[in-house]
């Protein structure tokens, strides 16, 4: 897959280009500086040498939200991907689920933290059908926990607080979600927590709040 990115200091980050690499993505390089227009991507001029021209770029993206919204959503469906393994590896076990859904969303947004920030912030902004595309897919990865949820408590291992139901389970799955996604403003150089800690907390309040007790 080919992929035109701006620079490291752009909206995309350096982060999310490493992250594209290691995926096998070939990357084109832009620039954001004098634009023609609005809906113009000025092109570093080593892009000439990937053979790719200014026209092959306009060609490829109608825009820089067309750009944007292509990043936003690989980032979506790495993370979904990933979720989707870490329950195959445990699946039965709603528990389990849990503590490894729990686990990739905190190693994604600490270690890839400025894609993953631009993911969950940037995409508010995309054109109305980009937005709900990645809203579904953010939907989706919500609903994975609300169902992990759903069988803990099915089989007693899980006891939400709430009135019950499923929109119980919804709210807790937001909220289990949400402090993973900010987990990247835990943990830098001199900060208090590294990740494998940072995980081990975050997991007993994840479980705390679907009511889980080991004893």
């Amino acid at each position: 897959m080919r992929v035109a990115i701006t620079g490291s200091t752009g909206l995309i980050g350096a982060a999310l280009a490493r992250d594209l690499r290691g995926s096998g993505a070939e990357l084109i390089r832009l620039v954001r500086r004098d634009p023609a227009g609005d809906e113009e991507l000025r092109f570093d001029p080593a892009a000439a040498d990937a053979g790719l021209s200014p026209a092959a770029l306009y060609n490829h993206f109608d825009s820089k939200d067309e750009l944007l919204f292509v990043l936003v959503r690989y980032r979506h469906l790495r993370l979904e991907r990933d979720v989707a393994n870490a329950q195959l590896c445990v699946d039965g076990d709603p528990v389990a689920e849990l503590r490894a859904i729990v686990a990739i969303y905190i190693r994604t947004h600490v270690d890839q933290r400025s894609s993953a920030e631009v993911a969950n912030h940037e995409y508010r902004h995309l054109p109305d059908h980009h937005r709900r595309e990645v809203t579904a897919i953010r939907r989706r990865l919500r609903n994975r926990v609300v169902d992990v949820l759903d069988r803990g408590t099915r089989n007693g291992a899980f006891h939400p607080v709430g009135p019950g139901g499923r929109s119980a389970l919804v709210i807790t799955a937001g909220v289990i979600l949400e402090m993973c996604i900010g987990a990247s403003q835990w943990v830098h150089r001199d900060g208090p927590l590294d990740v494998e800690e940072l995980t081990r907390s975050f997991t007993d309040i994840a479980l705390r709040a679907a009511g889980y007790c080991s004893c």
